[in-house]
């Protein structure tokens, strides 16, 4: 059984969804990023590309391990925030005064 907990605190609570600023139609769950990421053995130095990158989501983990991440996608609208996804005002990052 796989577990994101080092002892009793989550050590990806800070990539949670509900912190992002940004969230797309298909934004990929936390939890199942990082395993994934773990899978890969991603580590510091390792390139990792995302074809469908979205808003992002596979590809936080890899790079808060140091790797080098590349991502691109066909919805303009998504990589640029325009209409598809929403914007979460509960973000801990979200400032009313700046725009995205």
């Amino acid at each position: 059984m796989c577990s994101n907990k080092i002892g009793k605190a989550k050590f990806n609570t800070p990539f949670e969804l509900s912190k992002r600023i940004y969230l797309g139609p298909t934004s990929a769950d936390n939890d199942l990023a990082f395993m994934m990421c773990n899978q890969g053995r991603v580590k510091e130095g390792s390139f990792v590309i995302d074809p469908f990158v979205g808003t992002g989501g596979l590809i936080i983990p890899p790079a808060s391990k140091g790797a080098v991440v590349f991502g691109c996608d066909l919805d303009m609208r998504v990589l640029n925030g325009y209409s598809v996804g929403r914007i979460n005002k509960r973000s801990p990052y979200y400032s009313a005064d700046k725009k995205l």
